[in-house]
């Protein structure tokens, strides 16, 4: 994967997981990195239907990124089905070569209502702590999640000339 991916042979590599006893799939991608490659793998991700439970994203010296992400389908099931994990890598790749708008393709995107999400009273805050890291700003952002919610976040800290070089992500509820 990694050897191919660095070649030139692939311009990413995706490998799929499945964990049905947890019902999430694991999917992590090696691409090269450039600014907005996290937003493009989310929105590509909640394109085809995936909810993201957690997610770890790494950018490494070699100028790749490695993005490893927990997710589930729309029911709350592993997101394993060949059709919807086809259909990521394509959107990823078209994402990529600039050939598709994700926002646009997202707005169209309508996930389930979720039961759980409505229990849930989540105020959104965002919090900017400089003091945390000697090499970084770290941002941590709340909110009650929804289809392209990292999406979103992320593109918006792209469209501000601001690079991403490690995150943590978890969802509840």
């Amino acid at each position: 994967m990694v050897r191919e991916v660095r070649r030139g042979e692939m311009p990413l590599s995706v490998q799929t997981v499945p964990d049905v006893e947890h019902g999430v799939t694991a999917v992590t991608v090696l691409a090269e990195d450039h600014p907005g490659l996290l937003p493009q793998i989310a929105g590509a991700l909640a394109i085809s239907g995936a909810s993201i439970v957690e997610a770890r994203i790494f950018t490494l010296s070699s100028g790749y990124a490695l993005d490893v992400f927990t997710v589930q389908d729309g029911e709350g099931g592993s997101f394993d089905q060949s059709g919807k994990i086809a259909r990521f890598v394509t959107t990823l790749q078209n994402a990529i070569d600039d050939d598709l708008d994700l926002s646009t393709q997202l707005d169209q995107v309508r996930g389930p209502e979720s039961k759980r999400r409505s229990n849930f009273d989540v105020i959104p805050r965002v919090i900017i702590d400089n003091n945390a890291s000697e090499q970084f700003t770290v941002v941590e952002i709340n909110g009650l999640d929804q289809p392209g919610f990292l999406f979103r976040i992320t593109k918006a800290l792209t469209d501000l000339s601001l690079q991403i070089s490690s995150a943590r992500i978890s969802t509840y509820g």
